[in-house]
């Protein structure tokens, strides 16, 4: 079975009328419900004809999450938004009893989605509307596709089984059309998704590496406050919040700093390079660990510059194992795909983000 590397995928929108109420409490994975994600998605939402089982580990379900009445997905907030309206006909069924969420992976559609699949919403006409490309990621989710069930969906598996989103795309044609879906990547060497925007820039940036077992370099974090001279500390926290750093306008706190690192860095050269803030080798018991990293500077006239953030999971290293992924297949140019009788094809670490409600 081919691997496919994810890059992009389009978005499944529902005929929302903007007077409706968006109701999304949570994110199938978990954690995205106001943050963009670091990833896209297209089999079913550019390409189809296509079928995808979004298979989320179990790790990435919160326990909030009992019961479903319909799920929304919103589009990616990077330059690949929908741009063309179109409409697709949509099956949606779901699992979470006996759910194979971790490699290897498979073209047998059965051999990952358990022993309960159940069609909580059957074959309707839905409708993708143009969104045009934001400047402040994610969408909100009152330009998402709606995709409400016929019935309630009741979480019936244990907090150690995983769940399976399982959606058929029908379209009369085989389609191409550019429409994707904002997407949750995960990766053997750490994965990260950014965090806010840059103050007083976007230009204000972090990041993070070397966050996974087996590293030659260890964890560490830089980024860049555009300006030599520049006093730059970093610190690591768990949680997402926002809080406004007075009396500087649009500077924002990302976490709540757990961890400070011992050196405080003088910028370099016109980027304001920080260099590297390093956190230490990657331990066996840090492994699928989740952190936040940011950075904040402070200039010689005492004004403040906070980076963004990066939400880091510690990567296991290139023995683990993929914990999540989509298995899919779809038609595209002269190859035909039929969502009820084709077998999957491809899959990538990459999963939809689903919004609950």
């Amino acid at each position: 079975m081919k691997r496919f590397a994810p890059f992009a995928a389009v978005l499944i929108t529902a005929g929302l009328a903007s007077s409706q109420t968006v109701t999304v409490r949570e994110t199938l994975p978990a954690g995205f419900k106001t943050t963009e994600g670091n990833s896209s998605h297209h089999p079913g939402w550019r390409y189809t004809n296509a079928r995808s089982l979004s298979l989320i580990n179990p790790k990435n379900v919160a326990p909030t999450i009992k019961l479903i009445r319909g799920l929304r997905v919103r589009p990616n907030g990077s330059p690949y938004s929908g741009t063309v309206a179109r409409t697709v006909s949509i099956e949606v069924a779901m699992s979470d009893k006996g759910v194979v969420t971790v490699e290897p992976y498979y073209s047998t559609w059965s051999k990952h989605y358990g022993t309960n699949r159940t069609i909580v919403m059957a074959k309707k006409t839905i409708n993708y509307p143009a969104v045009a490309k934001t400047t402040t990621p994610p969408h909100s989710w009152t330009k998402s596709i709606n995709l409400p069930f016929d019935k309630p969906w009741v979480r019936t598996g244990a907090a150690t089984d995983g769940i399976c989103i399982d959606c058929k795309f029908y379209t009369k044609t085989t389609e191409g059309k550019n429409w994707y879906a904002d997407a949750a990547y995960v990766s053997k060497f750490g994965t990260s998704s950014i965090i806010g925007a840059g103050c007083p820039t976007t230009s204000h940036t972090s990041y993070v590496g070397g966050g996974y077992l087996g590293s030659s370099t260890g964890f560490y974090s830089y980024g860049y406050t555009r300006a030599a001279g520049d006093f730059a500390l970093a610190f690591l926290g768990t949680k997402q919040i926002r809080i406004p750093i007075p009396p500087f306008t649009g500077c924002y706190l990302w976490t709540i700093p757990v961890l400070f690192h011992p050196k405080v860095m003088k910028t370099s050269g016109a980027s304001g390079y920080t260099g590297r803030f390093y956190w230490g080798k990657v331990r066996p018991s840090w492994v699928g660990a989740r952190v936040i990293s940011q950075i904040v500077a402070f200039s010689a006239t005492a004004k403040v510059k906070a980076l963004t953030a990066v939400r880091f999971e510690i990567g296991g290293g290139s023995t683990a194992k993929y914990t999540q992924a989509s298995v899919y297949g779809y038609a595209l140019g002269s190859r035909t795909f039929n969502p009820d009788t084709s077998q999957a094809r491809f899959f990538a670490p990459t999963v939809a983000i689903f919004g609950v409600y």
